[in-house]
């Protein structure tokens, strides 16, 4: 290849790359529509979005839902009163050694200084609790997937509190 050729590729290829940085960075301003009944019937085509310009969230950058929000007190309160206050009510039964009743229940430190949430996360990921080992009528019942899911994503959040104000203490 000679000079003229390789200087012209050379050319070409700064061309190019230049070319895709310039649809790279438009793309922060692009959506993507899957919908065919939005675009007349093309699949897949980009479009801008509305107020295209500079994205204000980091979801809009990366075409990531938005994170959801984190689970509190009114989350778990429905689940630990289906699955624990037969056992972790007020006052605790059947051998229970707290109650779960309140929010403050979930925060009490022991005298290691650990949460009791933190031994609640534990309890769950283990499979300890419920505590279908104890013989009641009727059976004590798992915690089902979601149930399951959203405590252990509140309790390793730190069981926040939340919007507690809002909710029941008991529903």
């Amino acid at each position: 290849m000679g000079w003229a050729a390789s200087q012209h590729t050379h050319t070409l290829r700064r061309l190019l790359l230049l070319l895709v940085g310039a649809l790279l960075s438009c793309s922060a301003c692009m959506t993507r529509v899957a919908d065919p009944s939005e675009t007349g019937g093309a699949s897949g085509v980009s479009r801008p979005s509305e107020g295209a310009g500079e994205p204000t969230a980091p979801s809009e950058m990366t075409n990531e839902p938005p994170a959801p929000a984190p689970l509190g007190w009114c989350d778990a309160q429905p689940v630990l009163a289906r699955k624990c206050l037969r056992c972790h009510g007020e006052p605790p039964a059947n051998g229970a050694p707290f109650a779960l009743a309140l929010y403050v229940d979930t925060q009490v430190v022991d005298a290691r200084g650990k949460p009791r949430y933190e031994r609640m996360r534990q309890a769950i990921e283990s499979d300890l609790m419920p505590a279908r080992f104890v013989t009641l009528e009727p059976p004590v019942e798992p915690l089902d997937e979601r149930e399951r899911a959203d405590l252990l994503d509140w309790l390793g959040a730190g069981a926040p509190q939340g919007a507690a104000e809002a909710c029941p203490e008991t529903p």
